[in-house]
């Protein structure tokens, strides 16, 4: 029984540093990269664009275009400039923007992928119509994998209805038992809950 107390214990306090750890990955998802490419009709490499966009609860902090093997502008192209030049401007515009407005924002695509319309002007620098609609589709990609991974937490966070308590006494030696800590952990076919309760005990609640 000593054993059993003393690994509820270690297993407390791992499930205190995951959680703060969990906190702070919840309010920063950082690095989440998207791109956005298709076939050069002159061959080479593809025409496209690879971003990491950073949001934090929901609302885009940054935009960062990053090195890849795509063709993001030519260099015999002639708006090669107005593009470059505007760039930083046009990643500054998905700042403050919610994930949703940004997923909702239409570009219109030519059967090769080539984009011919931006939806939201805000997004859209003047005769660079292709690269912008291009950094759209790649920051949307990003943002899409940024909703999978919330849909698939919040998969992971649903409990099974019935299950089976037993009660655990613990002595109140350490300050985890001072807190009300509610820990689900899911293995493939038995899952359980651990509801701490302060200076009491520990309840194992096995989940059918």
């Amino acid at each position: 029984m000593n054993k059993l107390k003393r690994a509820l214990i270690c297993l407390a306090i791992c499930a205190v540093s995951v959680f703060i750890a969990a906190g702070f990955a919840a309010c920063t998802d950082g690095g989440l990269e998207g791109e956005y490419h298709y076939a050069n009709p002159w061959g080479g490499a593809d025409y496209g664009v690879k971003v990491s966009v950073v949001v934090e609860e929901g609302v885009i902090q940054s935009v960062e275009v990053l090195p890849s093997e795509y063709t993001e502008v030519t260099d015999s192209w002639e708006n090669k400039n107005v593009y470059l030049e505007g760039r930083d401007e046009l990643l500054a515009a998905y700042v403050g923007k919610t994930v949703d407005e940004v997923l909702a924002i239409e570009v219109t695509c030519g059967v090769d992928g080539t984009p011919s319309a931006v939806g939201d002007s805000d997004f859209l620098i003047s005769g660079a119509t292709n690269c912008s609609g291009r950094l759209l589709r790649a920051v949307q990609d990003a943002l899409r994998n940024y909703n999978a991974g919330k849909n698939q937490i919040k998969k992971r966070r649903q409990p099974p209805a019935l299950f089976t308590e037993r009660f655990v006494m613990c002595k109140p030696c350490l300050s985890v038992h001072k807190i009300c800590l509610r820990l689900f952990i899911f293995f493939k076919r038995a899952p359980f809950e651990l509801l701490f309760k302060p200076a009491a005990g520990i309840i194992i609640r096995n989940y059918v």
